[in-house]
């Protein structure tokens, strides 16, 4: 039950969504969608950015360098969960960029352009969203970003662990990666939900570990804050037809949309959160660099006293 190959302004009238093409002819689908995604892209790319040359500019070694026990208390010492945060941003911004492309503005590009046939006879696509190599790519790159968060705050608060949260994360998205390139054989095509499974230890751990371990309680309030729009987007997604209105109204605003402007507030967060990490000793456990020197500064006062 397929048709021959839909003009690109066939597909957009089929699928009720706004389209455009550029000056240079090139079809563009939810234009005002791609450019709310767009914004996303590049405040990941520069809030990242950003992490990573102040943390360079912090001095030419790292934290608690092997041998220097007292490295970790320089204040102008680098630290290597900021640079994970940093570099985790970054990842997310190149994942936003993939999906972008193949949710918002390339998906006629991608799935229709040189195809047979890309809708059925009721104008319905015959062709899966979340199996497209654009697809794959954004959500193997968001697991490895969520993953990459998880080993900053071990570095941060589970310095003991860190290894075992470095091959814990290693597997998850090596096996993730290896699902996800071969969907045509096991046919699970809802990858997003796949993808949300696999991060969802590393981002519950997260949120334990930022409750838990004091002076850390801005990257708790970031990914509450994501839990929170995720919740959101799920009952918007739901309740709310967005072909419909778009019908009705000539306006259209996606329940993604929503999802992606909650993203600007938490690549702030995140990146407001990360300024004020810092490495804990090596063989530490839910203890903070900071609550080192607090307990220093204890044991050093208790010693004057009975002195």
């Amino acid at each position: 039950r397929t048709m021959s190959q839909p003009t690109f302004e066939q597909w957009c009238d089929a699928l009720l969504i706004p389209c455009a093409r550029t000056d240079s002819g090139m079809p563009v689908s939810q234009p005002g969608s791609s450019a709310i995604m767009l914004v996303l892209v590049v405040l990941y790319f520069l809030f990242g950015t950003l992490a990573l040359v102040q943390n360079h500019l912090r001095g030419k070694n790292w934290a608690w360098t092997e041998g220097d026990p007292q490295s970790g208390f320089a204040n102008q010492a680098k630290e290597r969960s900021r640079a994970l945060y940093g570099s985790a941003l970054i990842v997310w911004g190149v994942a936003s960029a993939f999906a972008g492309a193949n949710y918002q503005a390339f998906t006629y590009n991608i799935f229709c352009t040189g195809a047979t046939a890309c809708l059925d006879t009721d104008g319905e696509p015959t062709y899966k969203l979340n199996t497209s190599w654009a697809a794959i790519v954004y959500l193997v790159l968001q697991v490895i970003g969520q993953h990459m968060f998880a080993i900053a705050d071990a570095f941060r608060a589970l310095r003991r662990y860190v290894k075992f949260v470095a091959l814990y994360s290693a597997v998850v998205c090596l096996v993730f990666l290896i699902f996800a390139a071969t969907v045509s054989s096991h046919g699970v095509t809802d990858l997003v939900l796949v993808s949300v499974v696999f991060g969802l230890p590393a981002r519950l751990g997260q949120i334990a570990i930022n409750a838990y371990v004091r002076y850390e309680p801005r990257l708790f309030v970031a990914w509450v804050w994501a839990i929170i729009s995720a919740v959101v987007y799920l009952v918007f997604s739901s309740e709310v037809n967005e072909e419909k209105l778009y019908k009705e109204t000539g306006t259209y605003f996606h329940a993604n949309d929503f999802l992606h402007i909650t993203g600007y507030v938490l690549a702030a967060l995140l990146y407001w959160g990360q300024l004020y990490a810092e490495d804990a000793p090596p063989g530490t456990f839910l203890v903070t660099e900071d609550q080192v020197k607090e307990m220093r500064k204890g044991t050093s006062s208790s010693g004057r006293d009975k002195a």
